[in-house]
């Protein structure tokens, strides 16, 4: 039976899509986010997250496809593995586009690059009610599912089929959240116990992408973290054609 991945956007918390390129905005933003910390660890909870679990956090989603990729050329990740993707968004909104010789991959694209090389087997997009389909999910017709609203809970359990995740990635995404959000990071980082090995991979790509890799407490800061203009990942991440020839040897 195939690993499965939890993979976390705290935007989920924002019940819906949005966007700050200030610290300002996100304090614009406040007045939309309405889950408390306690709902906010009932979905955990029903997401069977529970303490203890190997997996790391960080600022932008797009260094999840950098995470993956390291974990599957460590041995931690045997492709195919499944994934359950919790998320105001999809992620699945364009193909990896050509940047000459190199797909340009960013964090509204990055399950694609996975789905096509067929690394990843099923994805499961755990959504706010008010987040539908849109972008390019119709690519992977009954690979790519979609649950929320009510029964969640059986839901989710009829996904996992008894197995527990073999790692958790969690992206805070200040740029896509309220103020607000920052008190839902503790009792994220309270769940998460990265093994030796997981820090060993978190340290090597932390060298190449410091500022995606910050604290947990530098977002419950009162001044945020908006170093430059260009602080949601939007931009190339990895190769990988390398990835998969190197899966394939």
């Amino acid at each position: 039976m195939n690993q499965i991945v939890l993979d976390i956007d705290l935007d989920y918390a924002m019940g819906e899509s949005c966007y700050a390129t200030t610290a300002q905005g996100r304090r614009d933003l406040h007045a939309l986010n309405s889950v408390s910390i306690a709902r906010f660890e009932r979905l955990l909870d029903t997401l069977k997250f529970w303490e203890g679990s190997d997996g790391l956090a960080f600022e932008t989603h797009t260094v999840t496809a950098k995470v993956w990729e390291s974990l599957i050329l460590n041995g931690v990740l045997n492709p195919p593995f499944d994934v359950m993707h919790v998320d105001a968004h999809h992620d699945i909104y364009l193909a990896a586009k050509q940047n000459g010789p190199r797909p340009s991959i960013h964090c509204g694209n990055y399950p694609i690059p996975f789905l096509r090389s067929n690394l990843i087997d099923k994805f499961t997009w755990v959504a706010p009610r008010a987040c539908g389909w849109d972008g390019d999910h119709e690519r992977f017709p009954k690979r790519v599912t979609r649950i929320a609203g009510a029964g969640l809970a059986g839901k989710v359990t009829r996904v996992l089929k008894r197995r527990s995740y073999a790692f958790v990635t969690v992206a805070f995404s200040p740029n896509y959240c309220g103020i607000k959000t920052d008190a839902l990071i503790p009792s994220i980082m309270e769940r998460l116990n990265p093994s030796e090995e997981s820090m060993g991979i978190m340290h090597a790509l932390a060298r190449k992408h410091k500022h995606e890799f910050t604290r947990a407490a530098y977002y419950l800061e009162e001044s945020p973290y908006f170093k430059t203009g260009d602080t949601d990942g939007m931009c190339s991440t990895l190769y990988l054609p390398r990835l998969v020839k190197r899966m394939r040897a």
